[in-house]
């Protein structure tokens, strides 16, 4: 657990770093969003974050409505984040369909 919250804590610096860089930052963590289990970690830290390009957007929910939907404990957790996060972004124009 702790080496998980280790590489949680890497990754948010990494996706910090990226968005005071402006579109070329978070452009260089793209390939990232391909390659599990890397996807997830980005994909909520992107979303947590900061506010990225619609395509980026898409992906990243896209990726957390997979792990929404895989059962046990973390699929729970994704399912949970993913519900509060639309709720407090009803603006955007995305909505991963319903489980």
């Amino acid at each position: 657990m702790l080496r998980h919250n280790r590489a949680a804590q890497a990754m948010r610096k990494i996706v910090t770093s990226a968005y005071k860089s402006g579109a070329d930052g978070i452009e260089g963590l793209l390939p990232l969003l391909g390659r599990p289990p890397a996807d997830s970690w980005l994909a909520f830290q992107l979303l947590d974050l900061g506010s990225p390009p619609l395509t980026v957007l898409e992906q990243c929910l896209a990726i957390i409505q997979r792990r929404a939907a895989q059962p046990g404990p973390e699929g729970i957790g994704a399912a949970i984040w993913l519900r509060e996060w639309l709720e407090k972004h009803p603006e955007t124009p995305l909505r991963p369909m319903a489980q």
